[in-house]
């Protein structure tokens, strides 16, 4: 089943599609953050703006979440925004790829890190629950404080390729006197 702009928002569309559902975002700019607690396809058709400006992440894949593709967006944070896509722990078969991932700028995305993150995965340590099978493909990500990328501990098969990254800014992690 394919759903294309059936109703005002994003999340309202995925809140009411069918798991394995594909989800079709017309051309133009939502300004909301989305979160993902299902199997899913999100695609776009044309330009698709995801203004995630004043939320701390711009795309949530929550925990234990699986089969899921996150594609053609253009994801634009700010300085409250710390990642613009988190992959919690146990997601499995995640796909990211041809998305544009900028101006995310608040350190440590709600935790005690200096930095942030254009897209983030990671994994609890007790229990110990990776996410696994994600790939990460062809994604240009600019203008992130220290980490374009960030695999947390326990995160397995990971498969990173063909992604573009620009004005990663460098952290300052140590003090120094």
């Amino acid at each position: 089943l394919s759903i294309i702009n059936a109703q005002n928002t994003i999340q309202e569309m995925i809140d009411n599609a069918d798991s394995y559902d594909t989800i079709t975002i017309d051309s133009g700019t939502y300004s909301e953050a989305l979160i993902i607690d299902k199997s899913i396809t999100l695609n776009t058709n044309g330009e698709v703006i995801l203004n995630v400006a004043g939320h701390t992440t711009g795309i949530t894949v929550n925990e234990n979440t699986s089969d899921v593709t996150i594609s053609g967006f253009t994801i634009i944070g700010d300085a409250l925004t710390g990642s613009g896509i988190t992959v919690n722990p146990g997601a499995t078969n995640i796909s990211i790829t041809n998305n544009n991932i900028q101006d995310i700028l608040l350190p440590g995305g709600g935790n005690s890190s200096p930095l942030s993150y254009g897209i983030l995965c990671w994994g609890d340590t007790d229990p110990v629950n990776p996410p696994s099978n994600i790939t990460i493909d062809n994604n240009n990500i600019s203008n992130v404080l220290g980490s374009a990328i960030s695999l947390g501990s326990n995160t397995s098969n990971v498969t990173i390729s063909n992604n573009n990254f620009s004005d990663i800014f460098a952290v300052n992690i140590g003090q120094t006197e």
